[in-house]
């Protein structure tokens, strides 16, 4: 049921921030991008290689509804997502939101679905405190571990962003069992927990 879907933390183009949670086996799988690697190509050589059909992202995917619809009271920043999430707006996030955009197109044109999701706001809807230090990276896991039943779980992300990507895959996996939060405005984008 879940070897369908991969979690993804969408960093810098060639920071090497970038990392993918997936299944294969029935077990937890990570793997990241390294530095000066083109973290896109990264991530579209392995979804293209894997029988992944639900990518779980998290950036971005759309903008406020103002630059399809405006209004005079229209936010130019914040999508309702955002503003319920406390996320940073997708105008500010810029290029990274224009790339996860062209991301979801490429893999829509191959019926691969595409959902936002924000790993901060699934830490706060499960009372997990987020600390990106090395220990507190260790202490989310143990939580979230402690939450997946359905997989067999032998390793552990190294730094936040494969914690993040796991985290991803967790929505993922919420969303499959309709056990998720679907936050914001179907007209202008929403975020999964």
């Amino acid at each position: 049921m879940f070897e369908n879907i991969a979690g993804i933390d969408f960093g810098a183009k060639l920071s090497g921030k970038t990392s993918i949670a997936f299944i294969a086996n029935h077990e937890l799988q990570i793997v990241s991008c390294s530095a000066k690697m083109d973290a896109d190509e990264f991530i579209l050589t392995f979804i293209n290689k894997s029988p992944v059909k639900d990518v779980f992202l998290d950036a971005p995917l759309s903008l406020p509804i103002v630059y399809k619809t405006p209004t005079p009271d229209s936010d130019f920043f914040y999508r309702e997502c955002d503003k319920h999430t406390h996320a940073m707006s997708p105008m500010f996030l810029g290029g990274l939101t224009a790339r996860a955009m062209a991301l979801k197109y490429q893999f829509e044109q191959q019926n691969i679905r595409v959902f936002e999701t924000y790993p901060t706001a699934l830490c706060k809807q499960l009372n997990i405190e987020r600390n990106k230090s090395v220990d507190g990276v260790k202490q989310m896991f143990h939580q979230i571990k402690s939450l997946i039943k359905e997989i067999s779980i032998n390793i552990e992300p190294k730094n936040i962003h494969e914690m993040d990507a796991v985290l991803a895959l967790f929505s993922g996996m919420r969303f499959l069992k309709n056990e998720h939060a679907t936050i914001g405005n179907i007209k202008e984008g929403v975020i999964i927990v």
